[in-house]
């Protein structure tokens, strides 16, 4: 039950590659149900540069919370039969649902938990709805320390947890010319300095905030955000807006000179293991979670919420030459691939028997 993008395809791929058959529900708010759903329809499950897939997601109407999400992946799943796991994306939302779905069945039901938001920062109803989703989960992904603890804290046993922070793909993210990249984008002929900005285009990514430090800094330093959003940046300091193929954010990593991420929350961020991955220095927040994702990493780390010192920060950044974070251990180490990692701990979570 996911979120449209490219981690939920390469996951569903792992699977299938491992001879599964996936079924995927992707439950729709309403208004994009009636009024979008053809041009969603031909645009998932398909993530351009990543391997076809055929687990085409079936699709429902989603009025707007979690309990509608997991009613309506209820009504949907009706067409699909049952399967022997359930698997949902985001612990109050797809984990909910996967965990209905299973009570409701008598099936494994797993999530893979990658808020960004603290669980302690809940009370009340909804603190007693999310312990209720964990104790009737078979077991749980995390992405960071952080998770793993709040799920300790939330009443999931700990042989029933995967650790497994998220690392970028060898084969998508590497070192390529800077030269090279730049020509195969089309800015063969810009001699600037390039920050880029990967994710969503709002607030909590701070696309605007970076846009902001950027009119700080020199006119010889241009800014590229790759993503879509409610925040747009405009002005002769910005060169590209919007979407790109998954197979094409290499090379406009590599083409840009420092990735800046002035984000207020994040779970475990794909983004920043990306860029470090193709050798950027990086400018991001003073934020737990991040500091513990780049921890012994030459990162430059800023108040997210003050334009002045991300673009101190940028100015720093600068200076540093390209490459310095090139190395193996900002890549996956084990030759699996991360869903078939998942697929494993799965089984041997079922075969240890239903919960104490």
């Amino acid at each position: 039950m996911p979120e449209q993008g490219a981690f939920v395809q390469r996951l569903v791929h792992d699977w299938k590659e491992s001879g599964e058959v996936v079924r995927v529900i992707r439950p729709l708010p309403l208004g994009f149900y009636f009024q979008r759903l053809s041009a969603i329809r031909r645009q998932t499950p398909q993530i351009s540069g990543l391997p076809r897939c055929d687990a085409k997601p079936i699709y429902w109407k989603l009025r707007g919370n979690s309990k509608s999400f997991a009613r309506a992946a209820l009504t949907a799943s009706r067409k699909l039969g049952t399967p022997q796991i359930y698997y949902g994306k985001f612990l109050e939302s797809g984990g909910a649902a996967a965990a209905a779905l299973g009570l409701r069945s008598g099936k494994p039901a797993f999530a893979d938990v990658g808020e960004s938001k603290s669980f302690r920062s809940l009370s009340g109803r909804n603190l007693r709805q999310v312990r209720d989703i964990t104790k009737t989960l078979t077991g749980a992904v995390c992405v960071s320390e952080r998770l793993l603890d709040e799920l300790l804290w939330l009443g999931c046993q700990r042989h029933r947890i995967l650790y497994l922070p998220n690392k970028a793909e060898k084969s998508s993210f590497y070192h390529i010319n800077q030269e090279k990249a730049r020509r195969a984008i089309g800015y063969g002929s810009r001699r600037e300095k390039i920050v880029c900005f990967v994710g969503h285009l709002n607030n909590r990514k701070g696309a605007l905030r970076l846009k902001a430090a950027l009119d700080r800094l020199s006119d010889d330093v241009v800014g590229v955000w790759l993503g879509q959003g409610p925040e747009i940046p405009r002005g002769a300091n910005v060169l590209h807006v919007g979407s790109v193929p998954h197979n094409e954010i290499v090379l406009w990593l590599n083409a840009c000179d420092v990735f800046v991420l002035p984000t207020l929350a994040e779970g475990w961020c794909n983004a920043l293991e990306e860029a470090r991955a193709c050798g950027l220095p990086i400018v991001t927040s003073d934020i737990t979670d991040v500091r513990a994702q780049m921890e012994g990493e030459p990162t430059i780390f800023v108040d997210p919420n003050d334009v002045s010192d991300i673009a101190n920060g940028i100015t720093k950044a600068l200076e540093i030459p390209k490459n310095m974070q090139l190395g193996s251990h900002n890549l996956s180490a084990n030759n699996s691939t991360r869903g078939s990692q998942i697929l494993k701990w799965m089984r041997d979570v079922i075969k240890q028997g239903p919960a104490s």
